[in-house]
């Protein structure tokens, strides 16, 4: 009898393990480690820090105690930013579980600014169907400086009240793909700076927030990004793109086309040092408001094309203050007439690189003004012809070796690389081409062989070379004269004719 009895206490057990849900036999086990508050209605148990030595914590939205069930709120501090886990350098795991349709809420009704922050071993945060977003309107910086965390569904989160997601994941340096949904945001400055690892991200808007559209930073400093994707990203205000892909030193091309550039303002740095990238299309941008683009492609050392042609711009220009600066491959501009420069432009770039550089098409008074001679200023080629191809040199004018000087018929030099700032020019490296900033007239001053021009007085004096023993080498007192009338034509190349 004895034994049926104990056999019966153990079947009824084991029936109340498996009728009872999941949660309600660890309810209190979860609990432990919590400092927590029972609140004033009796029906809220409010989690207010962590203390235990748990690294994988599961949180649930409804806790019993004593036998009474509660709803589960984690603390929020409005004033400081934080949580009941802000900080926490211990967890590694952080899992949120509905019980009975019951989800954990946060006691601030509208942030979760730095709620997830600073915890450098968290690695994962499951939000599965178990926290309650709904009427949140500011996440910045959420999951800043979570340097290990690499798992995270962002995908069942309400955030369809939520406008600032400015810096969420800032420094999140082991994340590598990342897909989000942000319908109703307007603020995405820094939401993946410092996200190192990150190869993929894609983020799609929504419906227009009606706000101001900041997203400075977006990925700056994202060295191993590879792919984006940026949809339906618009709003009616003032859009700012400053430095969006500053440092994506991996990202190699980009598509442009499905973002809103119709309010932007700024661009500058936005993609300064992406030394990856090699091509970009820019048609889809809308310069017609962008009154600063400096240093936008600065340090884009692999690029070797940019078509600023077939845009309206802005009323009195963009300013362009180093927007080619460190562009070594960078070969061809290519404009029209509508492309505007504002004065407050400094140097363009290019300090000390002998890099040629053809400007394709018409040019504005004002691209020539405030581009053009900042451009020469600041020691970059313009364009090119080939004196060898196109002036016949012929008897005693035949001579091995030639350096060119140019200037303009109206005494004007071009300064093609760095010369001291003086009003002569010496060229050393592909010694039969000459470059220049406008089509003209031009008188040629050829020097054969190792005579170099007089830096102080020009093409008055020069350095007389020995005739070889051999009789070779023939060369007069003076240096040789031509005149050439150098055209470009509407498709950027260039002919030469001597007159």
């Amino acid at each position: 009898m004895r034994k049926k009895l104990k056999t019966g206490i153990l079947l009824f057990l084991l029936s109340l393990l498996f009728t009872i849900p999941a949660y309600a036999g660890n309810t209190d086990e979860w609990l432990n480690g919590w400092d927590y508050e029972i609140q004033g209605d009796g029906e809220t148990v409010y989690l207010e820090s962590y203390n235990g030595d748990a690294e994988d914590i599961d949180i649930y939205g409804k806790a019993i105690i004593d036998g009474h069930s509660y709803n589960t709120v984690l603390y929020y501090d409005d004033s400081g930013h934080s949580s009941a886990l802000t900080g926490n350098s211990l967890i590694r795991s952080i899992s949120f579980h509905a019980v009975d349709g019951k989800k954990v809420k946060s006691s601030s009704q509208h942030f979760l600014q730095s709620a997830f922050a600073s915890m450098p071993n968290l690695e994962s945060l499951s939000f599965g169907d178990g926290f309650d977003t709904s009427g949140i309107q500011d996440m910045q910086s959420m999951c800043a400086g979570d340097t290990s965390l690499s798992e995270i569904d962002f995908d069942n989160l309400d955030v369809s009240t939520c406008g600032v997601f400015t810096y969420t994941f800032k420094n999140c340096a082991s994340l590598t793909d990342m897909d989000v949904y942000l319908p109703y945001a307007y603020a995405y400055s820094g939401l993946f700076e410092g996200c190192s690892s990150l190869e993929s991200a894609r983020i799609q808007g929504g419906r227009d927030a009606g706000k101001f559209s900041y997203m400075n930073n977006l990925f700056a400093e994202c060295t191993s990004l590879k792919n984006v994707e940026l949809i339906d990203i618009k709003t009616g205000g003032e859009e700012e793109f400053k430095s969006v892909f500053y440092k994506c030193r991996s990202l190699e091309s980009i598509d442009l086309s499905t973002l809103n550039f119709s309010s932007a303002k700024d661009l500058s740095s936005m993609f300064q040092a992406c030394s990856s990238l090699k091509e970009i299309d820019l048609s889809p941008v809308d310069f017609s408001n962008v009154t600063d683009m400096s240093a936008m492609f600065a340090g884009c050392t692999s690029l070797t094309s940019l078509d600023l042609s077939g845009h309206s711009w802005v009323s009195g220009g963009a300013k362009m203050s180093q927007v080619i600066s460190r562009c070594p491959a960078l070969t061809e501009i290519i404009i029209d007439e509508n492309v505007e420069v504002s004065p407050s432009t400094s140097s363009i770039g290019g300090e000390d690189q002998y890099i040629k550089t053809t400007i394709i098409g018409r040019m504005s008074d004002s691209f020539r003004q405030n581009f053009m001679t900042k451009l020469l200023t600041s020691d970059r080629y313009i364009a090119a012809a080939d004196v060898r191809a196109n002036i016949k040199l012929t008897g005693d004018e035949a001579y091995d070796t030639w350096y060119y000087g140019l200037k303009l018929s109206h005494q004007k030099i071009v300064k093609v690389k760095k010369n001291n700032r003086s009003d002569s020019i010496e060229f050393d490296h592909e010694a039969y081409r000459i470059y220049f900033g406008e089509p003209g007239e031009y008188t040629l001053t050829l020097t054969q062989g190792n005579k170099a021009f007089d830096l102080n007085t020009g093409y008055d004096k020069v350095v007389p070379v020995n005739e070889s023993e051999d009789g070779v080498f023939k060369c007069p007192v003076n240096p040789l004269i031509k005149t050439i009338n150098i055209t470009m034509n509407e498709d950027g190349s260039v002919e030469m004719e001597e007159v």
